[in-house]
């Protein structure tokens, strides 16, 4: 028999009969239940018997302990104490039914901080002192809450005193948020009745003095006022008898006007619609109303916006002018989120001068297609497509292509296609682009251009590796090929009669086919490097590469010389032409340091001195073979030139010179350490100086090229910046003889003489371009940087949060801002030989200021001190912030493109139609 171990440390424990008779009993109670569990789940498992023993215990107990707190069996079931077998199999089945759902489908919690009191009779819950529910999305605090549980319905109230409200019942339900005197809400039927109602509906308060709310969400207010502004008391209103809204949709009102600061005005309609932002809907676009002095009145940018699906829309847009000038354009919209997104846009404008000039006429038609692709890792697609094409009839009923009354001088399109393959080791791309000159019209089709070409590979890397050789490793090697085909257009024999330059022929869809297979050029190029990289000495890098390339031409020309027109003159020859080049260069580089320490205990520890001087030496041999003689005739003798036989091709022409050049770069930089407190800083006492040129050895003359010398270096923690920069002529000049123009201006007639410079004590050269800059941008924060001052919190807040970006820039303006300016001093002379120099000195001004919490101004313009006059970019640009509304003034004040622009308006989307803007351009000045 084993031996029962009593741990001494744990006190012996009296249970007394009574206490050991109620734990029997509920032992038995516990095993009775997990029977009973196990016969509901499977009421079969028992025999008849078993039940029967299992009624007379409960009839005894029930008896003996009517007054006992401890639960019956099957107290769950409901079964009755004298029920046969038949009787509690039918029973425990009907249990297993789910119970019917009521009205109240979530959980509902509570709170108040003073008194929450159950009225069990009336079935009413009252709450008092800042009390709040939640019942699933809904939440309402309120000071007094009163929830009837027979009606399902929430009242609330305000809080009155001295004649005053406070703790209004505020009311939420997802984003929907309204607040008012008194409420009662169904949350059955989701109905409300509010007095004295202010509710916030997207960008928008809607006031009212009674409202409805039905099941759907949308309102039914009396005596409504809608505006943007979030003052109790706002600034401006739209002031209604009834209104609806219709929950982030839109708000429609009958007969309403505007009112300022409680003062009626004329502004107002029978019928209002309001739509919100955030739901794009279709509808009509209110147009802006003023006034050109060319055109005269006009109605603009007014038309319909239509909402095709959630993935597209479409815009209709139309100006009418009084003076008989119109314009309609479109512009689609598409886009899917996270693989691609693009506009179209069409606009046909007719222009017409009116009476207060020549009579004139403009046809302009501008196609534009942007597209850009995301988030494919091996193909993509970017299209930026801008077409346009005008027509101006004169009073001489003459057709002139090309004058274009538009700043912009050209326009460029392009479209590009990329694509990856064999795991990224090729890649193909695919470019068609267009430009066109606005001015005489000179169109420029390059149809198509694709590049195909595979990143860097290394052949060797194994053979090296076995052969035990460590630069055979970085022998590195690849191919690219290019293929273009170019279409230009040719000079037209019409020009306009105020025109001096040449005019082209417009390119047409009718002429596209055939100067596609005509008039055009073919090209393509073959390009195959290959280089390493060797390191000896471990100090010095050399990287020698070689350059194969080939271009591959389908036509040549054949020039000749015509006496009687004493010209040049080419003809076209077709066939396969294969040109072939080569060039070999290498590199030479390393980093030289010095340094000189001055203790660790010292307040400047030292100064580290860092060179890189590189050396790069390349040869490029001559290919007479791709060059013609021709013979011409000059002052009755005859000459020889060499003409290219692929001249203004795609790709060009081999070079028919040697070249070898050496080219030479100095980088240099200097820095200081100095001791602070408990660290150390890095100032830079030369941030950057470069000195570089090259040096042709097998030029004729002139073999050294300009020395080019660069210097830059920074101040005060970066605050100030100064920079040099010098072009050195290394060769000597001589004078010949000064002459003398109509105006009596001396011109100076010279030559260059190959001597250098430092030969006659001259040193590097002659100074021809120097140019000295020195910069600086300060701000609240530099300056608290600047004098080592302790940033406050308000400042940190400013630098730090990051603002949510709003596509409408009317609708937010960062006032809260620093100011922050920049200036930049320029000053540049020219000299070459003995002209006379030149000199100019230009400041460059840009910032923006906060004269108050609601005036912001930004500036940006530039001083020449030579001509004593402002750039003619100057602009200038003033914003007031009015709480709820905004003005915003931008001019152009100074030269030929004079112009403003004036706008007061509301900053919410939703009322953005109420706007009244201005402006003069610079060609109605």
């Amino acid at each position: 028999m084993d031996k029962i171990l009593i741990n001494k440390s744990v006190p012996f424990i009296k249970i007394s009969a009574v206490e050991m008779k109620k734990t029997l009993y509920t032992s038995l109670c516990l095993i009775l239940w997990s029977y009973g569990y196990i016969l509901a789940k499977k009421p079969k498992a028992f025999p008849k018997n078993f039940y029967n023993i299992i009624e007379k215990i409960q009839k005894k107990n029930y008896a003996q302990n009517k007054k006992s707190t401890l639960p019956l069996p099957f107290s769950s079931t409901k079964i009755s104490p004298l029920l046969s077998y038949n009787q509690l199999q039918k029973k425990i089945n009907i249990s297993q039914k789910p119970s019917p759902k009521g009205d109240i489908e979530e959980n509902i919690f509570y709170n108040a901080e003073t008194l929450i009191r159950f009225d069990l009779a009336q079935k009413k819950t009252i709450l008092q002192d800042k009390s709040q529910i939640k019942y699933g999305e809904i939440l309402l605090n309120a000071d007094n809450i009163q929830l009837d549980w027979q009606t399902n319905i929430i009242s609330a109230g305000a809080q009155h005193k001295e004649g005053k409200v406070y703790d209004r019942p505020l009311f939420t339900q997802k984003e929907e948020q309204y607040m008012a005197d008194e409420l009662k809400y169904n949350f059955k039927t989701q109905q409300a009745l509010v007095k004295k109602i202010v509710t916030k509906q997207e960008d928008g308060f809607v006031h009212g003095a009674k409202a409805k709310k039905d099941g759907k969400g949308h309102f039914y207010i009396n005596q409504a006022k809608y505006t943007t502004c979030n003052l109790a008391k706002p600034h401006f209103y739209i002031s209604a008898h009834k209104i609806k809204i219709i929950q982030n949709k839109k708000v429609v009102s009958g007969p309403f006007l505007l009112y300022f600061n409680d003062v009626p005005t004329p502004l107002g309609f029978f019928l209002g619609i309001f739509f919100f932002p955030s739901q794009r809907t279709s509808g009509i676009i209110v147009p802006k109303f003023g006034e050109e002095r060319r055109k005269g009145l006009y109605i603009k940018e007014g038309g319909y916006y239509v909402r095709i699906n959630d993935y597209m829309d479409l815009i209709l847009l139309t100006d009418i002018y009084a003076k008989g000038s119109f314009c309609y354009s479109s512009l689609w919209n598409y886009k899917k989120r996270y693989f691609f997104e693009g506009s179209f846009y069409y606009q046909r404008e007719n222009y017409k001068s009116g009476k207060e000039t020549p009579f004139q006429e403009q046809k302009k038609t501008t196609i534009q297609w942007k597209h850009e692709s995301k988030y494919n890792k091996n193909s993509s697609l970017h299209a930026d497509v801008n077409l346009q094409q005008s027509r101006v009839r004169d009073i001489h009923k003459k057709e002139v292509f090309g004058k274009n009354q538009n700043n912009n001088q050209s326009i460029y399109s392009s479209i590009r296609y990329k694509n990856n393959f064999r795991g990224g080791l090729y890649r193909l791309s695919g470019n068609a682009s267009h430009r066109q000159n606005l001015k005489n019209n000179q169109t420029t089709i390059i149809l198509p251009n694709i590049r195909l070409y595979t990143h860097n590979f290394y052949p060797t890397r194994k053979i090296g590796r076995n052969i035990g050789g460590t630069w055979y490793k970085d022998i590195r090697t690849g191919h690219t090929m290019n293929l273009q085909h170019v279409i230009e257009n040719k000079t037209s024999e019409e020009t306009s009669a105020d025109s001096k330059e040449k005019q082209y022929r417009p390119i047409t869809w009718k002429k596209l086919a055939s100067m596609y297979l005509k008039d055009s050029q073919w090209g393509l190029q073959h390009s195959i490097p290959l280089s390493t990289n060797i390191k000896i000495w471990q100090y010095f890098n050399i990287g020698p590469s070689i350059n194969y390339g080939e271009i591959w031409y389908f036509k040549k020309l054949h020039h000749t010389y015509d006496e009687k027109k004493k010209k040049f003159s080419s003809k076209e020859i077709p066939g396969f032409q294969r040109l072939w080049y080569w060039n070999i260069s290498t590199n030479l580089s390393t980093t030289l340091y010095g340094t000189h320490n001055f203790g660790a205990e010292k307040k400047i520890q030292g100064i580290r001195h860092t060179i890189h001087p590189s050396f790069t030496l390349e040869y490029q041999p001559k290919r007479n073979t791709y060059w013609q003689k021709v013979k011409y005739l000059e002052d009755n003798i005859w000459k020889t030139a060499k003409k290219s036989k692929f001249e203004n091709f795609i790709y060009g022409t081999p070079s028919q010179k040697k070249n070898l050049n050496l080219y030479i770069t100095l980088y240099q930089k200097i820095f200081t350490k100095i001791k602070n407190k408990n660290s150390s800083t890095k100032i830079p006492l030369l941030e950057s100086c470069s000195l570089s040129t090259n040096y042709n050895f097998l030029a004729s003359s002139y073999k050294l090229s300009d020395i080019h010398l660069h210097a830059s270096n920074s101040f005060f923690q970066r605050f100030i910046t100064i920079g040099y920069d010098a072009y050195f002529f290394p060769y000597m000049y001589q004078y010949l003889n000064t002459t003398y123009d109509t105006d009596q201006q001396p011109i100076i007639q010279q030559k260059k003489i190959e001597t250098f410079a430092w030969k006659h004590g001259k040193g590097l050269g002659q100074k021809e371009k120097t140019s000295w800059y020195i910069s600086t941008t300060f701000n609240k924060k530099i300056l608290y940087k600047l004098f080592n001052q302790p940033i406050a919190k308000e400042d940190i807040d400013w630098f730090g949060t990051k603002k949510k970006k709003i596509q409408d820039a009317n609708s937010y303006v960062p006032f809260t801002l620093p100011w922050n300016i920049t200036l930049q001093y320029r000053w540049e002379r020219t000299k070459k030989g003995f002209q006379p120099e030149k000199k100019n000195r230009t400041l460059y001004f840009s910032g923006t200021t906060n004269l108050t919490p609601h005036w912001k101004i930004n500036f940006s313009s530039g001083y020449d001190f030579k001509k004593k006059n402002f750039k003619n970019d100057s602009t200038i640009g003033i914003q007031r912030d009015l709480h709820c509304w905004i003005i915003n003034f931008h001019c152009n004040p100074i030269g030929k493109n004079q112009s403003y622009d004036f706008s007061i308006g509301i900053k919410a989307q939703s009322l953005k139609d109420i706007q009244y803007d201005t402006k003069r351009e610079y060609e109605n000045y």
